[in-house]
């Protein structure tokens, strides 16, 4: 379950989990971590990770898994598959800087006439394994 970051309210997984989890099964989660579960740039939160989305704080998660039924079966640190993640976007974001700039452009003005009371124009942009 690679969507760990959207789903702050630990307890509330772990119980769903716990409820649609045949005897045997098994999760694995893949997250982002940090220390703080909302410590993003404004960069990484307009552009990046839109909408919902909190780090994995693993010291949090494995507190609130101590307390169910469910049993940690293993943890990895998987910090290189991460970074050559964030370096591909990197180079990306890179090769496609005019696009971006453009874009973001575009997309300025259209929060400024929505912003100002002025109406869009049709071309307008659209605003860890466990068992149970």
């Amino acid at each position: 379950m690679g969507v760990i970051e959207h789903l702050p309210n630990y307890e509330r997984v772990l119980k769903k989990f716990d409820r649609l989890l045949k005897p045997g099964g098994r999760v694995f989660l893949d997250g982002s971590a940090a220390k703080k579960k909302y410590e993003l740039s404004t960069f990484m939160v307009r552009h990046i990770y839109p909408g919902n989305l909190s780090f994995l704080v693993l010291d949090d998660l494995l507190n609130k898994l101590a307390k169910t039924e469910l049993e940690l079966m293993e943890v990895q640190n998987d910090r290189w598959s991460y970074f050559l993640t964030f370096k591909q976007w990197a180079l990306n974001l890179e090769v496609n800087k005019d696009y971006v700039q453009r874009t973001l452009a575009t997309s300025s003005s259209a929060s400024s006439a929505s912003i100002s009371g002025g109406r869009p124009t049709s071309s307008s942009p659209a605003t860890s394994t466990a068992t149970g």
